[in-house]
């Protein structure tokens, strides 16, 4: 596992914890306002975690699908070890030398 998902996945795991806090009020200040802004800053911390968590864990990017569909290929076992997996196009393109 990388760095980026050990920390994505720490930072996941502390939203969700406090979270619960402020829904069960663990994580409640005297001042009504104070505790308004804590709440709004929590879920909006929340929702920005959710998304990077959920552009980084699935193949919205080029790269990412490329990859993704280089594993399916080698969990079939229909990936060829010469080709890494190009289709002929790319392998004329690299004049089939090995990346």
């Amino acid at each position: 596992m990388n760095r980026g998902t050990i920390i994505r996945t720490v930072l996941a795991v502390a939203s969700v914890i406090n979270s619960g806090a402020v829904a069960s009020g663990i994580a409640e200040f005297e001042n009504p306002t104070v505790n308004a802004v804590y709440e709004v800053l929590s879920f909006a911390a929340m929702a920005v975690i959710l998304f990077v968590n959920t552009y980084y864990n699935n193949d919205y990017t080029e790269a990412a699908a490329h990859g993704t569909g280089l594993t399916r290929m080698l969990k079939a076992g229909n990936l060829d070890s010469e080709r890494n997996g190009l289709t002929d196009e790319e392998m004329e393109e690299t004049n089939g030398e090995d990346l």
